[in-house]
């Protein structure tokens, strides 16, 4: 069981309903809840974007995208446990996450050497092979 507080029940429960004439400000409605899920999950599929991007140019680091990642995500499970929902919670939710996960799969694979530069060899690499010969034996 969750130890949030659902700010409506309290409302719904605290007063007659003849005797409030406005909503409290912290109690959502259903559509509002749905359209702060959807901006999170809007900048969580672009986060997605983000992390494959630093692959070929950094920017932000992989923990900046991770980090901001895990916030978004903590503020949408927050926003779910404590303001009411509706059918088209789910299946928003499901949609969004599908799409973060898709544009990992579609993206163009870590290039290990670009064309542009040659690839590098390590000394240990070249000793093995043979090609370094120790300067002390003589």
């Amino acid at each position: 069981m969750t130890t949030a507080i659902n700010p409506a029940k309290i409302f719904q429960t605290g007063t007659a309903p003849s005797a409030r004439t406005s909503q409290h400000w912290s109690i959502a409605r259903p559509w509002q809840t749905n359209a702060a899920l959807l901006l999170i999950g809007t900048a969580l599929f672009f986060l997605c974007r983000q992390l494959v991007s630093e692959y070929d140019h950094f920017t932000i680091g992989f923990s900046g995208v991770s980090g901001w990642s895990a916030t978004l995500y903590v503020a949408s499970v927050f926003l779910i446990l404590t303001q009411p929902t509706d059918r088209a919670t789910l299946p928003l939710i499901l949609i969004i996450a599908i799409a973060s996960r898709i544009v990992p799969l579609l993206s163009q694979p870590f290039p290990l050497v670009s064309a542009g530069t040659p690839p590098r060899v390590s000394v240990g690499t070249l000793a093995l092979a043979g090609a370094l010969t120790p300067a002390c034996s003589s």
